[in-house]
């Protein structure tokens, strides 16, 4: 039995393509030409190529995007560096590194802020999108005290023991070492 790439002429009306040319062969019967050859197949190494250079590209030039309320924490071997968003950054992928949202505070919220290295402590009120720094964390969180022109708050530094009264109409946010009573 012939190959279905060859038809002789009485099956050529039977077995034509749209827009194939046939090809006379000096045995007789006709071809196909392009059913001839076997197609090549991709070169697999030129797939290599490719997927390798892709990974590459991937580890050597990493991309973050950093949105309005994001920031970028990288960890060196001795430092810890941070960019705040929005913005692109470009990190080495042989260093540890996190994305962490900003702190958003409302118009009575508070945070305190502890330093690790210098042990520096400080109290940031709202409203704000409060941003990190490199060795910061949020030691606490709160919420301010609105007084009306009858109330006061009784005051303690728990740093210098010492005490104070303040007296409304205020909204009273505490310091960095400050607790208040109503």
């Amino acid at each position: 039995s012939p190959r279905p790439s060859e038809v002789s002429m009485d099956e050529y009306a039977v077995c034509r393509r749209p827009g194939a040319e046939l090809a006379l062969r000096e045995e007789g019967p006709l071809t196909f030409p392009d059913e001839r050859a076997p197609s090549r197949p991709r070169s697999a190494l030129l797939d290599f190529c490719v997927t390798l250079l892709t990974i590459l590209l991937n580890l050597l030039w990493p991309v973050r995007f950093l949105r309005m309320d994001e920031q970028l924490r990288v960890q060196h071997l001795m430092s810890v560096t941070v960019t705040n968003g929005p913005g692109l950054a470009f990190i080495n992928p042989f260093k540890v590194s996190t994305v962490v949202k900003a702190v958003s505070l409302g118009v009575l919220d508070y945070v305190r802020i502890r330093d690790s290295v210098d042990g520096s402590e400080r109290a940031v009120h709202g409203p704000r999108l409060l941003f990190l720094g490199p060795y910061e964390r949020v030691e606490g969180r709160g919420q301010g005290v609105s007084l009306s022109s009858m109330q006061y708050v009784l005051i303690e530094d728990k740093q210098s023991g010492e005490r104070r009264v303040q007296r409304g109409p205020v909204v009273w946010i505490p310091g960095p070492r400050e607790e208040g009573k109503v």
